[in-house]
């Protein structure tokens, strides 16, 4: 097959080649490879070529989450950073409503982002799917706001 790359210029692909591109859909291991890498247009494409075909892939989601971060924070945009983070991992959640890890993320995100109140909302929702989780909530964090607001509304 002969593929066209611009003006003039036809490349010959060996059939081969294009039957193990067709064939061979990335893994998450090839996702994670690529992501380590620091290829991460290349790693975004992958892991929601692999979430398309495994959108109950909860590791994945949260792999992708990490480095869409990761992605922002080396450019120093961390804004963006917590932004891209999210926005992976409410589409996991969508996806996997039940998935206790992928609630236990978001909320881990949330305190990382400052927001006790709304990170100990999510992780609460990570111990109602899986109570094993249920370890977070004794974090400081996570308990000391919550006794720090009972100590508020009883005086």
């Amino acid at each position: 097959m002969t593929t066209s790359v611009g003006k003039g210029c036809d490349v010959q692909v060996p059939p081969s080649t294009q039957a193990q591109q067709q064939s061979q859909p990335a893994s998450y291991d090839d996702c994670l490879a690529l992501a380590r890498a620091q290829r991460f247009d290349e790693a975004a494409g992958s892991f929601e070529a692999l979430l398309n075909r495994e959108p109950g892939n909860d590791k994945a989601w949260i792999s992708y989450a990490q480095m869409s971060k990761r992605r922002y924070m080396q450019r120093g945009a961390s804004y963006l950073a917590y932004e891209a983070c999210g926005s992976v991992l409410d589409r996991g959640v969508s996806a996997n409503p039940q998935s206790a890890k992928l609630w236990q993320a978001r909320g881990l995100l949330e305190l990382q982002r400052g927001n006790t109140c709304e990170a100990k909302q999510l992780l609460e929702k990570a111990v109602a799917l899986d109570g094993s989780l249920s370890h977070v909530l004794k974090w400081k964090k996570i308990a000391g706001d919550a006794g720090e607001r009972a100590t508020e509304q009883t005086e």
